[in-house]
């Protein structure tokens, strides 16, 4: 991903999604925002210790200067790790930023319709952009490890596929900044799910001695939506690691919990 200045915001932007012209996007960076403290200063997450009214602000700046949309227009949903995703229309426009939340327990949101900015939030885990650029279908999906193994991409695909009548090799996937291997160390227990989730391991684990392993994200996901039909010609996978990168991003096991949340964002035009 490219990094550049939006307005007041930076933000990061895929090369080939930017090619398409029925879509817009973004993972933000965390600076340009009003908040302080730990939270300095693009906090986007709504469920920390941060005010509420500078993280609509910060949302409001990003809508704004990247989206050319109102903050009335963004959607965001209570994640949990899980691999539930809700299906938004231009109703639920406003839903967890401006107005109460509606989608609890959701890690995943996609759409067909004009003008809607869905919104997922990380601190470490791994933010996956999907465009169907000919059926006008777009989505995020949040992966913490648990996503990961649950193959939260691959159910993205099923639904653009199913629910939308999507070709999986019409869809465009783009992987974004996480924790990198070189950061991201588990043990067995962790170990072990991916061992049974995904055939061939080579490329997502890596042991380090007995019982402990380093654990890429960008490379499981990559295989996760592969395996539901996406050519590997329409993946880009970003190499930014949240945790090494500090001028760039908050991190949660860097900042041991004491930080902000970037997000991932995208719209149809």
């Amino acid at each position: 991903m490219k990094v550049l200045r939006a307005g007041e915001v930076t933000v990061l932007k895929f090369e080939s999604f930017e090619k398409e012209i029925c879509v817009e996007h973004c993972f933000t960076a965390r600076s340009g925002g009003c908040s302080d403290g730990e939270f300095e200063s693009l906090n986007m997450g709504m469920y920390t210790d941060d005010k509420l009214e500078n993280v609509v602000e910060n949302y409001r700046r990003v809508s704004r200067d990247v989206f050319c949309a109102d903050v009335t227009q963004c959607v965001l949903s209570k994640q949990v790790h899980k691999t539930e995703i809700a299906v938004v229309s231009k109703e639920d426009m406003g839903n967890g930023v401006t107005k109460s939340q509606k989608y609890e327990e959701i890690d995943g949101l996609v759409t067909d319709e004009r003008e809607v900015v869905l919104s997922t939030v990380y601190a470490d885990c791994t933010p996956l952009f999907f465009v169907d650029p000919e059926k006008k279908v777009v989505g995020v999906a949040h992966a913490g490890w648990r996503g990961t193994v649950g193959k939260i991409g691959s159910k993205m695909v099923e639904i653009m596929a199913s629910r939308y009548g999507s070709d999986r090799k019409d869809i465009l996937v783009g992987i974004g900044p996480t924790i990198g291997s070189c950061c991201y160390t588990v043990k067995e227990d962790v170990a072990s799910q991916f061992k049974k989730a995904f055939l061939d391991c080579s490329k997502i684990l890596e042991q380090l001695g007995e019982g402990q392993y380093r654990l890429n994200l960008w490379e499981a996901n990559k295989a996760s939506v592969m395996e539901s039909g996406v050519p590997e010609s329409n993946i880009e996978l970003d190499s930014h690691c949240t945790s090494c990168n500090e001028e760039l991003f908050y991190s949660y096991r860097r900042d041991q919990g004491k930080t902000g949340r970037m997000a991932a964002m995208i719209k149809l035009k």
